[in-house]
């Protein structure tokens, strides 16, 4: 499973939804001047600290790691989160695009693979096992996890918070109050303060991913906010990692995965 796309991501954002709500609204009541949310799927939480009138930013890594993959040293960036493009690249056709590692996934062009859970949860069981038997020592084990949006997204942003501008690609409100659906967008952040970065309209083939990947994150939110019946099942069919045929068999699967976290 994975907590941000496919039917495992929808269950995960119908959690983060429902489990993120108080605590956002105990940090809009305490006057939180800005929230940096990690948690997938990223454009649920940020959206679910926005409605509280929270100034929130998202922080991914997974555009500057893209970027970096492509050895471009500039570029645009067309989004949302796990579902991007970097287009206009130096030295590149105009038309010209890189999507994210996801991608493939996405188009049907390789086959999502189980084991990631696992892989963690092993790495979990063995660093608490060493953490009980020595203490004082950092469990070994936990080099085993690649942690890069520390280095490459996070850290970068308590920095700005800091004092120390620097250019990122955050997860943002897409349109304030008027628009609940949050997208990643280049901004230099400087403090609280977000500064969008100005760049070229997307290539058309990036336009309609974009569009499509739009339209079923509107979905996925309808459906954290509402939970049912036709909004899982609106949400699913919008999923292009869900076959048709699934889709009725899968609302009844994700409908009660989030009851019994609920209980």
């Amino acid at each position: 499973g994975d907590e941000t796309l496919g039917p495992e991501g929808l269950a995960a954002a119908l959690r983060t939804w429902d489990g993120q709500r108080a605590w956002a609204d105990r940090l809009a009541a305490a006057g939180t001047p800005i929230v940096v949310t990690t948690t997938n799927p990223l454009g649920i939480s940020t959206s679910r600290f926005a409605a509280s009138g929270l100034d929130v930013i998202g922080v991914c890594e997974l555009p500057v790691q893209t970027r970096l993959a492509t050895g471009a040293e500039a570029g645009a960036y067309t989004g949302l989160n796990h579902r991007g493009f970097w287009h206009h690249l130096a030295g590149r056709p105009d038309d010209d695009y890189v999507p994210d590692k996801y991608f493939s996934v996405l188009t049907g062009a390789t086959t999502p693979r189980p084991g990631r859970a696992d892989h963690v949860n092993d790495i979990r069981d063995e660093a608490l096992a060493q953490a009980s038997a020595d203490p004082s020592r950092y469990p070994p084990a936990l080099a085993g996890r690649d942690l890069p949006w520390h280095r490459l997204a996070l850290v970068p942003v308590l920095a700005a918070i800091a004092g120390r501008p620097q250019p990122l690609v955050l997860t943002l409100p897409l349109h304030g109050d008027a628009d609940p659906v949050c997208d990643e967008r280049q901004v230099i952040l400087n403090g609280a303060d977000v500064t969008p970065v100005g760049q070229p309209p997307p290539p058309a083939d990036v336009q309609r991913w974009y569009d499509r990947f739009l339209a079923h994150e509107r979905a996925v939110l309808a459906a954290a906010a509402a939970p049912g019946t036709p909004t899982v099942a609106r949400a699913l069919e919008l999923d292009p990692l869900v076959p048709d045929a699934a889709v009725a068999s899968l609302t009844i699967d994700v409908l009660a995965s989030y009851e019994r976290w609920r209980c």
